[in-house]
Order: structure tokens, then C-alpha cells, then sequence
């Protein structure tokens, strides 16, 4: 920055009279005033013509106050650039006295607080610079975030629609096998019944002597003599086979199955067996071994309701007592009520 001070005429001061003479009062054509043309030329012209950017060096302090309305400032606080430095000294203009002028100092001090609002304003500007790569970082990586943030976002969407889906298929085998069980144990039920209808014409007799060794026997034939002889059954009963079951095992005997040609008379077979107490001699119906283990858990209550005085019977696999089924976690109360058995 450049600048020359334009010549400025001295202003006239009125004459005034003192209190005591009423003497005119010359002090102020005795003040300095500002350099004419011929005192800046050539120092002041030289000196603004070699203008740098200033930082400010000792300047001896005037005597003369600013006026009012400047900032007051210690000369030795301004500083200038090195190479500004020598051509400051060398041309400040002075005045009779050898004192700065007092506009010299307002330009210097105002020249200072610029150079220090410039200095303040590079470091807002850098500070600005940086916050702004700061702003642009921190831009990116949210960017990168919420980019994540959707992805995962979609998977765990995905994730939730393939759990519903597995749920949903699951329930539907869940269904799908419980039809499947009910099915079953309707079909197992049905064949159970078939099984018991192709048995309901067989006995079960225990405890006739088996042959030892490779004697034959003739099954109907024995089991005739003890329909007519032990059970006093008058006529022929009719046997259509009659055989040993299980495998031959030494100090075991094994049952008899007897299939008859009639329903009736295995009824009439069946109800004359009390005539066998008397023996060792036993007769049962044959069932299935799945309705055996169901009777085995009926045979106490039924010995139990009878020893009641109460009228029970087994039919198969169900157990009527007064008229009424009877259920198995009736059974199961009436066991915890007998207490453990002995063996």
C-alpha cells in the first residue's frame, strides 16, 4: 500500500486578549502543523513510494496525545518488516522538536490494527479450510454408514421374510405331521381291530404237557378230550387247527392255540374255563400284543371292582364297570391308590 500526504496550508488562529492586557495569545502559530509539499519532497515521497507489507518496529513515543477519537498506542509495540524497517526510520518526517507528528502515529497505529485483523483473518481462513476438509471426511463416512446401514437394513428385511417363511412352513408341517399322527393311529386302530377280528374264534390253553424230543402230538385231538372230559361240553366241538405257539425252549410249556369253526362254541369253550380251577389247566382269549399290555393294565381294576361287589367286564381292551368305560387316568388313580405291589 502506497500513500502521500497532501500538502495542507496552516490554518489561522484568531487573536485573542488575555484577562490581563487583553495581549493576543500566539501559541498556536508556535504548534506544528502538518508538513507542506516542500518537507515531504523528496523524504515523504521517497519513503511512500517504497510502501511493503508493514510489521511495525520501535517508534520513539511522541509527546503530543492523540486526539480524541483515536486509539492510544505504545509505539514500542509496532512492528515493521525488516526490510521496511530502515526506510521507516530513515524517513519519518519530524517536526521542529524531532517528535513524529501525530498523524504519522494515527496512520501507524491504524496500519497496525489492519495488519492484525489480516493476521486474525488467515487464521480464521485456515481454520475454516480445515473444518471444512473436516466436514467432508466426516460427509463420507456417513455416506459410508448409511450405506451399510442399508445394507443391513435389506438383510435383516430378507431375514425376517425367510424367518417368516421358514415359521410359516413349519407350522404347516407342524399340521401336516399332526394329521399324519392322527392317520396313523387310526390306521394302527384299524388294523388293531382286524387283527382282533381274525382272533376272535381262537383260545389260549396253558399248561398241557408238551412231548420231549421229537415226538409228534396231535393238538386237536387233545384239546377235544378236554372239552368233552374237563369241561363237560356234550357233542363234538369242531377245531378247525390247533397248534403250539413261540419257540421251544427245555423246562417251558409252551401255549396251545386253538381255532374253533364256530363262534359259539369258542363262546361255549370260553365260559365253561371256571371248571378248570380245579387244575393247572387255564384258558384265555388271544388278542394282539399291543391289546394284551392294554388289558394287563385293566386286569387290577377289574379284580378291584369286582372284589366291590360291582359289575365289570372286559371286552377286548375296555373295561365296563356298572355300564360305564373306564378310562385309563381313572386306572392310574386307583394303582396310586393300592400303593407299590409287592414282588
Amino acid at each position: 500500500m502506497s500513500f502521500v500526504s497532501p500538502a495542507k496550508p496552516p490554518k489561522k488562529k484568531k487573536r485573542t486578549k488575555s484577562k490581563k492586557g487583553g495581549q493576543e495569545d500566539n501559541m498556536a502559530t508556535n504548534m506544528p502543523g502538518p508538513p507542506s509539499q516542500s518537507q515531504i519532497t523528496p523524504s515523504m515521497s521517497n519513503m511512500c513510494s517504497n510502501t511493503v507489507p508493514m510489521q511495525y518496529s520501535s517508534i520513539p513515543s511522541p509527546s503530543m496525545q492523540p486526539p480524541q477519537g483515536f486509539v492510544s498506542m505504545n509505539p514500542t509495540q509496532m512492528h515493521v518488516q525488516p526490510n521496511f524497517q530502515s526506510n521507516i526510520q530513515s524517513n519519518i518526517p519530524v517536526t521542529s522538536s524531532g517528535v513524529p507528528p501525530q498523524w504519522a502515529m494515527e496512520i501507524f497505529s491504524r496500519l497496525d490494527g489492519i495488519s492484525r485483523r489480516l493476521e486474525k483473518l488467515d487464521s480464521i481462513e485456515s481454520s475454516l479450510i480445515t473444518m471444512q476438509n473436516q466436514v467432508k471426511s466426516l460427509t463420507s463416512r456417513v455416506s459410508e454408514v448409511e450405506k451399510s446401514q442399508e445394507f443391513i437394513t435389506k438383510t435383516v428385511d430378507d431375514s425376517d421374510k425367510n424367518t417368516r417363511k421358514a415359521l410359516s412352513e413349519i407350522n404347516n408341517l407342524k399340521i401336516a405331521l399332526d394329521d399324519s399322527m392322527y392317520a396313523n393311529s387310526l390306521m394302527k386302530e384299524e388294523i388293531l381291530d382286524l387283527q382282533c377280528r381274525s382272533m376272535r374264534d381262537n383260545l389260549l390253553f396253558y399248561n398241557i404237557k408238551e412231548p420231549s424230543g421229537d415226538e409228534t402230538e396231535d393238538c386237536v385231538s387233545i384239546i377235544q378230550d378236554i372239552c368233552s372230559s374237563v369241561l363237560e361240553i356234550e357233542g363234538k366241538v369242531d377245531i378247525e387247527r390247533a397248534h403250539r405257539i413261540g419257540r421251544k425252549v427245555t423246562g417251558k410249556i409252551r401255549p396251545v392255540v386253538v381255532k374253533f369253526t364256530r363262534f359259539p362254541q369258542k363262546e361255549l369253550v370260553r365260559k365253561n374255563a371256571f371248571k378248570l380251577k380245579e387244575s393247572e389247566l387255564s384258558i384265555s382269549e388271544q388278542f394282539p400284543k399291543e391289546i394284551q399290555e392294554r388289558r394287563k393294565k385293566l386286569l387290577p381294576v377289574l379284580k378291584k371292582a369286582k372284589d366291590d361287589k360291582k359289575k365289570a367286564s372286559l371286552v377286548k381292551d375296555k373295561l365296563y364297570i356298572e355300564g360305564k368305560l373306564y378310562r385309563q387316568d381313572q386306572a392310574m388313580d386307583i394303582a396310586e391308590h393300592r400303593g407299590p405291589q409287592r414282588s
